[in-house]
């Protein structure tokens, strides 16, 4: 029921005027663990829980008590007691649901409150795309990896100077890679082994084209090299090669893309640490580059230079190849992992290891040391090391199997695992980060860098 009533609440973009009453503390029952507390205000949706993260006294502020199946909303003197039925559900074009003093309404407003459709985190940062295709980035701009042309750090989004419009953005290292409706792929940030593609070493702090021209579908940043198919189907890479990851039978490093040895037809790629792993058209999941701890998942620990085939035979429908593990659905929705860390067992796997097999999955992430993933009924859970908090599970304690995260939603729609923060997209597009403060801006809320999140907290708009 708590689910029920916050996607009602979040259907609409949302806004609130400022509160100018008060109402006594909430009744008795409404206010205690696990009651989940929901604030509307002019940052959007803030979602609380344990419920004594703040006093839900003030105008307009929701308590709901899952056991009693009731919400008790503040109209400025005392609570009311009311149900998900006393909201409106759909507010039209240009309207947000807003708190007039007696009841909540659909109203014209001027705020407008973009969600986002895509988060990506690298070293340092995260990117995003929103539902508007605006490209969105914030954290660390040591190589101008934000994309907006400056050098300064951020803890809140800010927009990529480029407008787009962006159907993808892909986030690992210090760069950052999207493409555009035109087919365009455009990279920015760091380029000292030529992983922006545009055939040069040298870095960039605005998106600058990939060579290649407007046929691209897909494209993957890794540490330092970059992978991307074309409308084709061929395969191609550049950047870094020292570990074979580019796939082109050598070691030589490349600015510009290249294909892939050994032809096929790809439908989806994945660039990792310093391997790369993809899926051809007849669902077969190939990886290449770095094998120690078995990341390549082939049953050998040896370093490729050109695709290997994944064994096991399975038909797989997404794959990610993230530091030193890979991670990957097939075509039911079963989770496989092999590598370091990324197989749910605590230990090294060079072949497809099962993970959590009576579960089905709706999206999944590869991290340095951990694993994140989205279970099809949209609870979301991590495993793997948790030094700062990158889990969300409300502590630093280490899990070798999946561990559901510190919060009450099961509306999660993506996720995605970086270095030390974990960031993820819920119902109607709230993004929300945990981990690493280490370095400003990570968790992409204004958070002071000295304060680790060990659960979700909501990036700001």
């Amino acid at each position: 029921m708590i689910l029920r009533f916050f996607y009602l609440i979040l259907f609409c973009s949302l806004s609130v005027k400022a509160a100018v009453a008060a109402c006594p503390a909430a009744p008795v029952g409404t206010a205690n663990d696990p009651v989940v507390q929901m604030r509307l205000n002019a940052d959007g949706v803030s979602a609380y829980g344990p419920a004594n993260r703040f006093d839900a006294t003030e105008e307009g502020a929701i308590v709901w008590n899952d056991a009693e199946n009731i919400a008790v909303v503040c109209d400025g003197n005392d609570w009311i007691k009311m149900g998900a039925n006393a909201l409106p559900t759909n507010c039209g074009n240009g309207q947000t649901l807003e708190w007039n003093g007696s009841a909540w309404v659909c109203a014209s407003s001027s705020v407008n409150y973009q969600r986002y459709k895509q988060v990506e985190v690298g070293s340092g940062g995260t990117c995003g795309i929103k539902v508007d295709d605006t490209a969105w980035c914030w954290g660390s701009a040591s190589s101008g990896q934000l994309g907006n042309g400056s050098g300064t750090s951020v803890d809140t989004p800010t927009q990529v100077s480029d407008a787009g419009p962006w159907i993808e953005i892909s986030r690992f290292g210090y760069h950052t890679c999207g493409i555009k409706s035109n087919n365009t792929a455009w990279c920015w940030g760091e380029g000292n082994y030529g992983q922006l593609g545009d055939g040069s070493n040298a870095d960039n702090m605005t998106p600058n084209q990939v060579f290649g021209g407007s046929f691209w579908t897909q494209v993957s940043a890794g540490d330092y090299h970059t992978c991307g198919i074309k409308t084709d189907q061929t395969l191609w890479c550049w950047g870094q090669n020292d570990k074979g990851q580019l796939g082109i039978s050598s070691t030589r490093n490349r600015t510009m893309p290249t294909q892939v040895s050994g032809g096929g037809s790809w439908v989806y790629v994945s660039a990792g640490l310093d391997h790369t792993c993809a899926i051809k058209s007849d669902n077969s999941a190939w990886c290449w580059g770095e094998g120690s701890n078995g990341r390549l998942g082939n049953g050998s620990t040896a370093v490729r230079d050109e695709p290997r085939a994944v064994s096991g035979g399975h038909s797989f429908a997404k794959i990610d190849a993230g530091h030193t593990a890979t991670l990957a659905l097939d075509m039911n929705g079963y989770l496989y992992g092999w590598g370091s860390h990324g197989n749910g067992i605590g230990s090294n796997a060079n072949t497809p290891t099962s993970v959590s097999p009576t579960e089905t999955w709706l999206d999944i992430s590869a991290g340095d040391q951990q694993s994140c993933g989205i279970l099809t009924n949209g609870d979301a859970y991590c495993w793997g090391i948790n030094n700062y908090g990158e889990l969300g599970i409300g502590s630093v304690d280490d899990s070798l199997t999946p561990t559901k995260l510190i919060s009450s939603a099961s509306d999660w729609l993506q996720i995605s695992s970086g270095k030390t923060v974990t960031c993820g997209i819920r119902a109607f597009g709230n993004a929300w980060c945990w981990g690493s403060a280490s370095f400003v801006g990570l968790i992409g809320n204004g958070s002071d860098p000295s304060i680790n999140m060990y659960i979700p907290v909501e990036v700001a708009d």
